[in-house]
This record gives C-alpha cells, structure tokens and sequence, in this order.
C-alpha cells in the first residue's frame, strides 16, 4: 500500500516533503493564497525540527546504485511558501550519504528561479554569499542560492551558456546542455543554439556566431559590457560601436529587430579591442565577417537580432529569461541516463544538481555532500539522478561541484563545504522573493 503511494506521488523524497509540509490548515491556506494548490490529502502534522520514529521515511530502505540506503535522520524546513529545505542523511556502512534539497513551487507569484552572474560579469568569481549581499545592498530579497555551472578558474568564464533576467550573457555551446526559465518560471532542459544576426541598411545579413566569446576565422561575435570593459580581439578584425535607438541594451524587453546607430568603427590593424559602454554593444568580424562589417559607416542605422532554438524542437521558442549552462543531461523524462566513460562522472564526488518535475511544477536545487568518508562520501553522476528522480524530480542536469558545491538557505550555509570555506564561483541559480513577481524577466 505504502509503495503505491511513492509511486503514485513520483518519489520517496517527494512523499516526504508532502507529508512533512503539510503542516497545519493555516499554513496550507496561507500557500494556496500565493498560487500552490493545496497538497494531496495527507493528515495534519505539525512541521518537526527533527522528524521523531513516527516520520513515515525514517528507517525505510532505498536502492541508490549498487548501493543499499536505510533513511537514518530527516529534516524539513519551510524557508518561505512555496519554498522548502529538506535535510537526508542515508546509512550505509562504506558509502554513507548526506543530502540537501530545496523544492520550490514553480508557478508561485512571490518566488522566481534567476541565474546569478558574479559580480555581474562575465570574467569574475564570487562566493555566493557575497553574491547574496552585494543583492540585498541592491535591495533585492534573495530566500537561498547554489552554485552553477563549470568554468575557467583562471578567468571566471562558465564553460556553458548564461543569460540573466533577459540579458544573453554568453552564448550556449551547442554541445553542452542547459537549464532555462522562460519569464513564468516554466523549465526547459535541452542543447540551444544561437540565432542572430545583423542586417545593415541595404537589408544584407550576416549571422552572429556568438555573443562574449572569443572571435574566431570569418566569425562575427557581439559583446556587450558583462563582457568587460573591452572586447579584448587583436587588431586582425573590423569592429563597430552600436547603440540601440531606443533605450539602453540591457534594459530593452526583447532583442528581436533591435534598431541601432553606428556611433563608431574600427578597422583592422587599427588596434583592435574596442571599449564596451554599459547599454551598447560592439560587433566584432574577423575575415568575411570583417568585410561585412567594412561596409557599414558611422551614423547608418542597422538591425540586430539574437534569440535562441532548442536543438530538439527549434520551432519551440519561449520568451527564456535566465539560463545557466551544465555538463551534462542526466535524467530526461524519469529515465536515468547512462554515464559516459568520463572520470569526472564516473567518480565519487560532492554533487549539485538542478531539475523540475514532470509538470514542470517544482523545481529542485540538490546537493549531495561528498569527501567525508564516515558522513557522505559523494555520489556518481548516475547515482546524483536517481537521488533526483527519488526526490521527485523528471529532469535534471549535473552542475559543477566538489568544493564548488554551495547551498545556502536563510542566509546560512546548508551543506559541507569541502575546501574549508565557500569557493567564489562564476554564476549560479537563486531563488528570490518578491511582493508581486516580475513576469516580464526584468
């Protein structure tokens, strides 16, 4: 009878935070009121710090791998509506597990999934608690944060894709997956490519093969100022100056057909690495692309588009508002994919992984603690999305982790953090709070 149940509600997890956040009728009225519907029929419980012998996951026992798992202690938190923290510590005499799992209701009007960008630029590293901070100083209510994607530790780039509140930070290698939220919160896990494009005042086009990446043969690239402060190209490349003719560039609602004005050019061997004002943008073109761009003159009035495709469905195109790269895909559709010969997934170590359910109606933020061989000693990538799919989740993606692994919910620092204090890193996902969410993505 009880089996039934977990797989009726998709998860042992899941049935946990169901039957542990059913707290009392004020508290499930106070949810429905900021749009959660209210729980499936489970009696009253009243939320426990610690969940006593009667906690219906306590001493259950859990397939994780090869590995047998008994639940030795729990604990649920409510950090806002709609948001909740949940505590697991799996008892396994050689391979013991500690995990931390947030699960927010993804179409509440007072929360909202964004990525975070360090410092707000592409070439830095923040602690996340930093991060949180530097927000709140801005006047922001952040309720908890992870870390994200892998990146250079020597420049703070992700490897991945990156967009901000609207913004294309960086575009998406075709070859590594992402996490996306369109600007109601709904979740999207699939390979993206770039779509854009600048037409000048003759209606030629040329397309646009990334945004803040480096400039490579006949490539044309924009940059906008999460770049930095300059393009940082050789001199071997033609480079123009735009400014949008309405509004500044981070603060326009789409970027489809942007009208620009050339206010400025810069030909080759004239140096290159042209500076990058707040609300501009430059294109830079290295060979075909640089002859392109040589036709153009300052004053002319040209258009510039930039939009996304999902590899899988490229008619499929939601209005993405925060997307944040991954390594890769490791559970699509409640199927567990299999894992590449690649040490890094292969290997035990701390793990953070982002997903959301079938419906796309909670979003999970998990970390699974590792490097600490009589508590938790780390999971594999395979053995991270079956504690996914335990914990409800249909989809998800692997993130960076070892001592980049962070949680932090409250304003505290949830899990173990293995290199002794935070590691800053370049982006990640936070959860914030607002009186009446924005769905406009900005």
């Amino acid at each position: 009878m009880r089996k039934k149940l977990f797989l009726k509600i998709g998860g042992l997890f899941f049935f946990f935070f169901l039957i542990l956040s059913c707290s009392s009728d004020k508290e499930s009225n106070e949810e429905e009121q900021n749009g959660e519907p209210p729980l499936e029929e489970i009696p009253e419980e009243p939320t426990p710090e610690i969940p006593g012998e009667e906690d219906p996951v306590l001493g259950l026992t859990i397939d994780i791998g090869d590995n047998a798992y008994q639940v030795d202690s729990t604990y649920l938190e409510k950090i806002r509506p709609g948001l909740w923290y949940m505590y697991a510590q799996l008892k396994n005499t050689e391979k013991p597990l500690i995990i931390h799992s947030l699960r927010m209701f993804g179409k509440s009007d007072e929360l909202a999934v964004e990525t975070w960008i360090a410092r707000d630029s592409l070439r830095a590293m923040e602690r996340p608690s930093a991060m949180i901070k530097r927000k709140t100083n801005q006047g922001k209510k952040i309720s908890a944060a992870v870390n994200g994607d892998f990146y250079d530790m020597s420049t703070g780039i992700p490897l991945g894709g990156e967009m901000t509140m609207g913004i294309l930070t960086k575009s998406p290698d075709p070859e590594m997956p992402v996490l996306a939220f369109d600007r109601n919160n709904k979740p999207y896990m699939d390979f993206m490519s770039l779509n854009a494009k600048v037409t000048d005042n003759a209606r030629r086009s040329y397309p646009i093969k990334g945004v803040n990446v480096v400039r490579s043969t006949d490539y044309m690239v924009l940059y906008n100022s999460y770049f930095g402060k300059y393009t940082r190209t050789n001199e071997w490349g033609e480079e123009i100056l735009l400014s949008p003719v309405e509004g500044n560039w981070e603060e326009l609602d789409n970027y489809e057909n942007v009208r620009c004005v050339v206010e400025r050019s810069v030909h080759a061997g004239e140096g290159g690495s042209m500076a990058i004002p707040k609300g501009k943008i430059v294109l830079s073109g290295h060979g075909t692309a640089g002859n392109f761009l040589r036709n153009i003159s300052v004053d002319d009035e040209i258009t510039v588009s930039v939009g996304l495709a999902f590899q899988s469905d490229q008619t499929l195109q939601p209005e993405i508002s925060n997307m944040i790269g991954s390594y890769n895909i490791i559970l699509k559709n409640n199927e567990v994919l299999p894992m590449a010969s690649d040490y890094l997934l292969t290997s035990r170590h701390p793990r953070t992984s982002a997903g959301f359910s079938s419906d796309s109606t909670y979003i999970f933020l998990t970390i699974v603690e590792g490097r600490r061989p009589s508590l938790s000693v780390g999971v594999t990538t395979k053995e991270l999305a079956e504690i996914m799919k335990y914990l409800g989740a249909a989809n998800a993606v692997n993130l960076d982790g070892g001592g980049s692994s962070c949680m932090i919910a409250d304003d505290k620092v949830k899990n173990f953090l293995t290199d002794g204090s935070e590691r800053a890193v370049a982006n990640g996902l936070l959860i914030q709070e607002y009186s009446s969410k924005l769905k406009d993505g900005k």
